[in-house]
């Protein structure tokens, strides 16, 4: 027997219904994932069971607030002004800052190396604008003075508790720019006084062995330069906390580079106990 054609017709509409609901309701969960608190002047990235919080400052400064377990307030997460109190005096060039350029007496490993046509080094970086679309933030930040800009983008993968970072960097003015050094990304760790870092290195037929050690003040350099990443040098540290952390579980934080090619990381951490990183292709 037949089947009628308005019967296909039904259930070509149900399925285009479905899948505009579908639509709608990634778009939902997608808006969910990230969030701009206008009051706070935070960014809220969320994943299943992570949350990464960025902070706008009031000197144009693009802050990295938050790295951990997942919250749903902002309220609570720290600025400048919650770290200034917590010491007598603030020390010289503390700024966390999410991306920062060359220069302007800041005591932090740059991202950002430029020397412009008159021969300068300085990098002046300020908040200008952002966009929110679906899984993705991209923050803008400009040199006024120089037309140098930088985009740094974050796209949530909020299933795996990943969020993938770049940065693309922009000359706006005539003048030709040399680069000297553009990292991909940097992150800043909540002050503590005990942190330790796993990274893989090796040879052939020793690949990937595992390496621990406590980081201490000072500055811990992974990188190659040989063309290729591989077995000698893997573009990914893991750091944990209190050296707690096992195989099945404890806090820890990860990263690695969607690259190939010669790459640098460096792990530093100051005398007051915070721990950055920063990566990306070889200088």
């Amino acid at each position: 027997s037949r089947v009628k054609p308005h019967f296909w017709r039904k259930i070509a509409i149900d399925t285009l219904e479905r899948n505009k609901h579908n639509e709608c309701k990634n778009r939902e969960e997608a808006t969910k994932m990230i969030n701009f608190y206008s009051d706070e002047k935070c960014f809220l990235l969320q994943t299943t069971q992570s949350s990464y919080c960025i902070r706008l400052t009031g000197n144009g400064n693009v802050m990295g607030a938050y790295w951990g377990a997942k919250i749903d307030d902002v309220r609570g997460v720290p600025d400048m002004q919650t770290y200034e109190n917590c010491f007598s005096r603030m020390p010289s060039g503390i700024s966390f800052g999410e991306y920062e350029g060359e220069g302007n007496n800041r005591n932090v490993l740059p991202a950002l190396q430029a020397t412009f046509a008159d021969g300068t080094r300085n990098v002046s970086l300020v908040y200008c604008g952002h966009q929110i679309k679906g899984d993705t933030l991209r923050i803008d930040m400009r040199d006024t003075e120089k037309g140098l800009r930088e985009s740094l983008f974050y796209l949530v993968h909020a299933q795996w508790d990943v969020i993938d970072r770049y940065t693309i960097i922009t000359n706006e003015s005539s003048e030709k720019v040399i680069l000297g050094k553009a990292a991909s990304a940097c992150w800043h760790l909540p002050m503590r006084s005990h942190y330790r870092l796993t990274h893989l290195s090796g040879d052939w037929t020793m690949e990937f062995g595992i390496s621990r050690q406590e980081i201490l003040p000072g500055r811990y350099l992974l990188e190659t330069r040989n063309g290729l990443s591989g077995p000698k040098a893997a573009p990914m540290f893991m750091i944990d906390r209190d050296s707690r952390a096992s195989e099945e579980c404890g806090e820890v934080y990860f990263g690695t580079l969607h690259y190939a090619g010669n790459f640098r990381m460096i792990v530093s951490k100051d005398p007051y106990g915070w721990v950055e990183i920063m990566g990306g292709v070889q200088e």
